[in-house]
């Protein structure tokens, strides 16, 4: 087809028998809203439709083939680039078994053997601590400190009605939601480590 039979059309692409690069893709759910209307037929196939980016050609065209080549491969080649692509697809892959530490494993252990579900639909979890815990991490006495920072609480709420108020309605919502019990003020120490630890109150 000769370019001259487009001359006076503005064409969205004029360079169009030139092969390049693809600038944008167009889903076939935007095509109505851009077209216009103008139809014309181009020698005995090949169409051009207005847009409103300009004229946009369609159509068959006789292709010819530019040139060919063939390549030739070793067995060994073969061989060592399929087990090249074989890696890359394991190494791509997602292992089928998790791969857990040690320490993972005995943490999911602890979660499957302690946690359980209690009658009204809560969970009561045990906290992870790590193995052997007690002879790596001793617990030190704790509970004259506790003490002077709740007797220092207790004082600063006598001056703050409205925070003791607060506070201490949380503290019954901890006993009601059996989070806190009264247990007796006492600790026992055996081989130097406390068989408790007291969590002393923070202050605002």
């Amino acid at each position: 087809m000769a370019l001259e039979n487009l001359e006076g059309y503005d064409l969205a692409d004029p360079n169009f028998h030139s092969p390049s690069h693809v600038d944008l893709l167009l889903g076939s759910n935007v095509i109505p809203s851009l077209l216009l209307d103008g139809v014309r037929k181009i020698g005995s196939s090949l169409v051009i439709q207005a847009t409103i980016f300009g004229w946009v050609i369609s159509g068959s065209v006789p292709t010819q083939t530019v040139s060919s080549f063939s390549i030739e491969t070793s067995e060994d080649h073969d061989a060592s680039l399929s087990q090249q692509l074989r890696k890359f697809w394991e190494q791509e892959e997602i292992p089928e078994k998790r791969l857990l530490s040690a320490s993972d494993e005995y943490c999911e252990s602890l979660f499957k053997k302690t946690t359980v579900r209690t009658t009204d639909g809560r969970y009561m979890v045990r906290l992870p601590f790590r193995r052997n815990y007690e002879v790596e991490t001793p617990i030190t006495p704790s509970r004259n400190q506790a003490l002077i920072q709740y007797i220092r609480m207790e004082q600063s709420l006598k001056n703050k009605p409205e925070m003791a108020k607060v506070y201490n309605g949380v503290l019954q919502e901890y006993i009601s939601l059996h989070h806190m019990e009264t247990t007796i003020s006492t600790e026992s120490l055996t081989n130097g480590s406390c068989n408790s630890f007291y969590l002393p109150q923070c202050s605002s």
